[in-house]
């Protein structure tokens, strides 16, 4: 996994891409997305949940439609960064026990959008031949607090499942606007939810006047256990939005 990670962490994110294989990612690729939770060494892929795609322009939600070529990559046990072509976006990422910090630059004179997928997987999405499945995901934006909160229930990969995690994220601009989405379509609701029967891409996205302030910075934690418990070891973990600080503490 070429993404940053502190030993024994309980977050592992990275960035995805097509043709990653069991890891998720082939740098030859354009970048989906970062997805929060990956293993090494299993020889059967797992994970690559949670999905967070920095954009500019034109919102778009099909996981082949937001694809970016990158460039200007940097990678380090405790830092990753890349600069993301189609959208001019600096991305920097620094990991903590189980928090993972990131920090997008959008350098367009245009507006900047974070999309959150609740169902992205390696199993699914990237290795397909793993035959992973979603089961069901909730998406619930909580604009009030500047926070996103997704649950996944999906069967497939290493630990075969189904298993359900949470995942929260706080942000720390204002949102001009924010939303839901289900496959291609965006609506104005605060929650979205999908099932096994519908088995399509969901989740949410805030939409910033990245014009007048470029720097957004997101920090995101998942659980086993509970959206609660996720927040919990968040706010243990990271004090602040100071980036650079928790890139020191990660090294």
């Amino acid at each position: 996994v070429i993404g940053p990670r502190t030993p024994y962490s309980s977050i592992s994110p990275s960035p995805q891409t097509p043709k990653g294989s069991m890891d998720g990612y082939n740098p030859k690729e354009p970048i989906m997305g970062f997805g929060q939770l990956h293993v090494s060494g299993t020889g059967w892929s797992s994970y690559g949940h949670f999905l967070v795609s920095p954009q500019s322009g034109e919102l778009h939600t099909a996981l082949n439609d937001h694809l970016s070529p990158h460039s200007s990559d940097v990678t380090k046990a405790y830092y990753y960064g890349t600069h993301l072509d189609k959208y001019n976006i600096d991305v920097q990422l620094a990991p903590a026990h189980h928090t993972a910090m990131y920090q997008f630059t959008f350098r367009n004179n245009e507006p900047g959008h974070i999309l959150f997928d609740a169902a992205q997987a390696i199993a699914s999405d990237i290795a397909p031949e793993m035959n992973g499945k979603v089961k069901h995901t909730s998406t619930l934006v909580d604009a009030p607090n500047k926070l996103v909160t997704m649950k996944l229930t999906y069967e497939g990969g290493w630990p075969a499942g189904p298993v359900t995690f949470y995942c929260v994220t706080k942000y720390d601009a204002e949102a001009e606007s924010w939303g839901t989405w289900k496959g291609t379509e965006t609506y104005d609701a605060q929650k979205i939810v999908s099932t096994d029967d519908e088995p399509t891409h969901a989740g949410a996205f805030l939409t910033f006047d990245t014009t007048r302030n470029p720097t957004v910075r997101i920090k995101t934690a998942v659980s086993f256990i509970s959206a609660g418990h996720a927040l919990m070891l968040m706010d243990k973990d990271v004090n602040g939005w100071d980036f650079q600080t928790e890139c020191d503490n990660a090294r």
